[in-house]
């Protein structure tokens, strides 16, 4: 799914749909965020039939023994209620540690400051007119999924629309 998500984001960039593309980043990042931490905390297999809520609360009794009970101590104190897993919680459990590389987590932290830039967008009603370095940020989503799983060379979307552009000059041509 996350693939999916990627791919939708990737061509949203590319056709400068700013706003749609923010939404799709912003469930990539979550969606990231949950599957590293079901890799990091357990098998995944173990939570394949369950639903969010009840993997989180897994998560979260298996971060209060984590490094003897050192990352709960360090998240409660940014976070006192720690009943369910936010994006910014999320993220401080993925920096804790060395269990993921470093170039994971810094693309990771890439995204989050779009995702950042996605929120304001949504509460303040400002407007999108540009994202800075849009193929970087394509690339680093690109990396994060290299780095998790097979990626194909070229994004479907984009052959599919080749198809399909292919197919109208040949219809245009006929008429």
């Amino acid at each position: 799914m996350i693939k999916e998500v990627y791919f939708k984001a990737s061509v949203k960039l590319k056709q400068k749909e700013y706003a749609d593309f923010l939404v799709w980043l912003v469930a990539f990042h979550e969606n990231l965020l949950k599957y590293l931490l079901i890799k990091q905390f357990g098998d995944e297999s173990q939570w394949a039939s369950k639903r969010w809520s009840d993997i989180q609360k897994d998560i979260i009794n298996k971060i209060k023994n984590f490094d003897n009970g050192r990352l709960q101590s360090i998240l409660e104190k940014e976070y006192p209620n720690l009943k369910f897993l936010n994006i910014p919680l999320m993220m401080r459990v993925l920096q804790y540690g060395d269990y993921h590389k470093p170039e994971l987590i810094k693309r990771v932290n890439l995204l989050d400051g779009y995702v950042k830039d996605r929120n304001l967008f949504i509460h303040e009603m400002t407007g999108i007119r540009n994202i800075e370095k849009p193929e970087h940020l394509d690339r680093a989503m690109f990396k994060i999924l290299q780095q998790l799983t097979k990626m194909p060379d070229n994004n479907p979307f984009d052959d599919l629309n080749k198809i399909i552009l292919h197919n109208l000059k040949i219809f245009a041509n006929k008429y």
